[in-house]
């Protein structure tokens, strides 16, 4: 699902909640309230609603329904691009906690080792990121890689065997969460 469509579903449902909260008052108190109690009682539930839209907007410091699975999202290069051996690959974060980094790994699409890069991608005040990779070999004309970024620790990411030896593994190192992954083809 794209994060358009599930912000519409967020914002559909704090609508409907407080319309429920609005019928259930209106219900219950509708005669026994004289008429301006009643627009109180559905000032209130519109009131819980635009604080649960600013709240799921981030516009009072925090989202009540993250989308845990997409926290980093790579925006360049594309699912399905070619790509030179050197490549600059882009994205967004949307929630970085505390202690993590965005890490960029590079992994032949038909199996094979992981391979870990040496430092987190650069990121910047305004949510964005970048980091420079190196897809394949001269030898891997046409062959896919998929690029995954994952959410880690730098102790996770350097003390895995593969960072250390530099051969590569095909497990991703205890810790990490995978956020999004994109296939891309080798020029």
């Amino acid at each position: 699902m794209t994060e358009n469509f599930l912000n519409l579903l967020q914002l559909s449902a704090a609508v409907v909640l407080s319309i429920v909260i609005g019928w259930a008052w209106w219900s219950e108190n509708r005669n026994k309230v004289p008429g301006p109690a009643r627009i109180r009682g559905y000032t209130i539930s519109g009131w819980i609603a635009l604080i649960l839209l600013a709240l799921n907007l981030g516009w009072l410091g925090g989202r009540v329904w993250a989308d845990t699975t997409r926290l980093v999202a790579i925006t360049s290069p594309r699912d399905g691009q070619a790509v030179d051996a050197r490549v600059v690959v882009k994205g967004r974060v949307g929630y970085l906690p505390s202690g993590q980094g965005v890490w960029v790994l590079v992994q032949p699409s038909e199996g094979g080792p992981i391979l870990i890069p040496n430092k987190p991608a650069y990121l910047q005040p305004d949510g964005t990121w970048s980091t420079l990779l190196f897809v394949g070999s001269e030898s891997d004309h046409g062959k896919d890689f998929t690029l995954i970024v994952v959410l880690a620790t730098e102790q996770s990411m350097i003390t895995h065997p593969a960072q250390v030896n530099g051969a590569g593994s095909g497990v991703l190192p205890p810790g990490v969460v995978v956020s999004d992954r994109v296939t891309v083809t080798r020029r």
